[in-house]
Parts: structure tokens; sequence; C-alpha cells
């Protein structure tokens, strides 16, 4: 590619983050958007994005499989018994959901993200909290 291309090629063999202009949903004018291609061990290949608008501050992030989709899904378990536990860090991939059994409860995840043990769950909470007008 030339250096007029609008995208630059996103490879796994660089660490390089690759940035592109991209319109802000919130206020329509023109933010960046960043890219990674990477490998987390043990897990998969992933795209990590982030998006930030100067205009409005909105700013978004999300972490999306970049390989194949398993045939079947797979379980990680996780106890928490003590302060540190809710440090751990957890890889939510698009389309998965969190069980908590103490509750008897399931919850889906429309969109990929990085975040800790306690994250996933100031995010359920957030999430219950936002919907109860239309309980």
């Amino acid at each position: 590619m030339g250096d007029d291309a609008i995208f630059q090629p996103l490879s796994f063999d660089s660490e390089t983050v690759s940035e592109i202009e991209s319109l802000c949903v919130n206020c329509h004018e023109n933010g960046t958007t960043k890219m990674l291609l990477t490998k987390i061990p043990f897990f998969q290949d992933v795209l990590i994005a982030s998006f930030s608008c100067p205009h409005c501050n909105y700013e978004n992030r999300s972490i999306d499989s970049a390989g194949k989709v398993e045939v079947m899904g797979r379980k990680h378990f996780l106890t928490v018994k003590k302060q540190e536990d809710l440090n751990r860090r957890v890889v939510r991939p698009a389309h998965s959901s969190i069980h908590l059994p103490d509750m008897d409860a399931t919850f889906p995840c429309s969109e990929g993200s990085l975040t800790t043990v306690e994250g996933v769950i100031n995010n359920i909470a957030e999430n219950i909290l936002a919907l109860q007008p239309e309980r």
C-alpha cells in the first residue's frame, strides 16, 4: 500500500497501533479510532479498538475476536474468595455470557471487553439500574 492509503494493514507480526479518523456516533464530528491486532496467550487472536472524540469527549473501547469462531464454546470458572480476586482480569468475547450461580442469573454480553471481575460486576449492576424504569 502507498502512503496515500486510508487504512494501514493490520498484522500479528507488528505491535503497531493503527489510527484512523472516524465519525463519532454521539456528536457526528470526527474522532480517532486506534486499533491493535494481537494475540492473548491461552485465549485467542483479538482486535483491540479504542475510539475517542475530542469534541464531546465520547469514548468507546472494544475487544473482538480476530480468529476463527470455536465450534464449541469454552467455560471458565472463578470463585471469588478474597478482595484481591476482584482484580483478576477478564476477557469477555462478544456474544458471551457471565453466569453467577449464587444469584441464579446469567448476563449476556453483546460487545467484547477487557476488564476485571469487579468491572464485570459493576457493569452488570449499571445495566440492571439503567433498565429499572422498563421493569
